[in-house]
């Protein structure tokens, strides 16, 4: 067995490629019968090499550092940890994970910082190993972990959700337990891809017209044919609806066609079976009017147009004509209130009479015909009609259609 605090002589080195215990270091040399002497020595990183005296033969303490190579690795079975003794067991420490242990009797047989404590092995049987001693103490990762790439399952904690992952050796160290995504449920009543639900879709068969149920108890699934709506996986169908067919269910595409329309004049919309609805840009144009409400189509108010790009109608209205700030006194109704030229005064007059009086404004014999300038504003007219003095001459002008 090895003696603690002793120094060696006359010695070579031998690599330790799995002890890590950061702090430790044993020594043993020749004793007054001239017995052989050996020991661990580490780094700070807690890499560990053993020291053994040349002189040794029996093999017994070379034996005992072997048994210790695997010890506090990560591990997932027992088999893990067989790098070190066919003894040494993957034993359990809670939520960080499980690690190799070492066989013992008492706590002579282990190194410093462990004890030789009751465990549970990698079946669930009971056993006597190595473990740390500290409780809230982390296992390192000795050289020949980190080549062996050894993981271990833990359980990872995000926020109040709870789910299994894994923590792995690397040449940072021990690494935290991380948890996969990614994931597959799993029917066993854990969280297995951490997204803060237990076994959902764990037992989804893919078909959408049955019920899928999870019995975490026994890890079973179980599938129930179901009538009603579903989903047939065509964007372009609508109504689908399941259809039994014996003791299984199928989902029938639905004979409405999905309406598309964005109601987008710029786009021409259509329905791709794999991509859904589908809006390509096109060259178009579309009415508009950015003059008042009632305004358009009144006096010389028009309407224009509005022309499209990359799929969308582009700003401004062409060729529309809006109400004019006031009358031009052309004879239009220049501000489309439905009223020629109100506010406009006479500035000349031309009176042509014959020898009777006709309806104004028609020409022929016997017609009398009158030419107005008009200009500036004076009033003068009301209910369609216009009253005109011109010298001694008054006129009472009806507005003919």
């Amino acid at each position: 067995m090895l003696a603690r605090g002793l120094r060696f002589r006359r010695a070579f080195l031998i690599p330790m490629v799995g002890v890590a215990l950061s702090g430790w270091n044993v020594g043993c040399s020749d004793d007054a019968s001239g017995g052989s002497g050996k020991s661990v020595q580490f780094n700070d990183a807690g890499i560990g090499d053993v020291v053994v005296d040349e002189s040794d033969t029996s093999g017994g303490d070379a034996a005992q550092l072997a048994a210790w190579t695997a010890l506090c690795s990560p591990c997932a079975t027992d088999a893990d940890c067989a790098a070190g003794a066919a003894a040494a067991r993957c034993i359990d420490y809670g939520a960080r994970g499980r690690f190799c242990g070492a066989i013992c009797v008492g706590d002579s047989d282990c190194p410093q910082g462990h004890s030789c404590s009751d465990a549970i092995d990698g079946t669930g049987a009971a056993t006597k190993q190595c473990k740390l001693t500290d409780k809230d103490a982390e296992c390192t990762c000795s050289a020949w972990a980190v080549t062996a790439g050894v993981k271990t399952a833990c359980t990872a904690t995000k926020g109040a959700v709870s789910c299994p992952g894994t923590r792995s050796c690397s040449a940072a160290g021990l690494g935290g337990c991380e948890s996969d995504s990614n994931a597959k449920e799993l029917c066993d009543g854990l969280d297995n891809n951490c997204d803060g639900a237990t076994d959902n879709y764990a037992c989804d068969d893919g078909n959408p017209c049955t019920d899928d149920t999870c019995d975490a108890a026994k890890s079973a699934c179980t599938t129930t044919p179901r009538t009603g709506s579903c989903d047939d996986g065509d964007p372009c169908t609508v109504g689908d609806i399941c259809e039994l067919k014996g003791t299984s269910a199928t989902c029938a595409p639905g004979t409405a066609a999905k309406d598309c329309d964005d109601n987008n004049v710029c786009t021409k919309d259509a329905c791709d079976s794999k991509k859904g609805c589908t809006a390509l840009p096109i060259e178009a144009t579309a009415a508009c009017y950015d003059g008042p409400a009632g305004t358009k189509g009144v006096g010389t108010c028009v309407g224009g147009f509005q022309s499209c790009k990359d799929g969308a109608l582009q700003p401004g209205c062409e060729g529309a004509v809006t109400p004019a700030a006031s009358e031009s006194c052309d004879y239009k109704d220049d501000d489309c209130d439905g009223k020629t030229d109100e506010g406009c005064k006479v500035i000349a007059a031309q009176v042509t009479t014959g020898c009777g009086f006709g309806h104004l404004g028609a020409t022929g014999k016997g017609a009398t015909s009158v030419f107005i300038d008009l200009g500036g504003a004076v009033g003068g007219r009301r209910d369609g009609k216009t009253t005109l003095e011109v010298g001694w001459m008054r006129w009472l002008i009806a507005w003919w259609p």
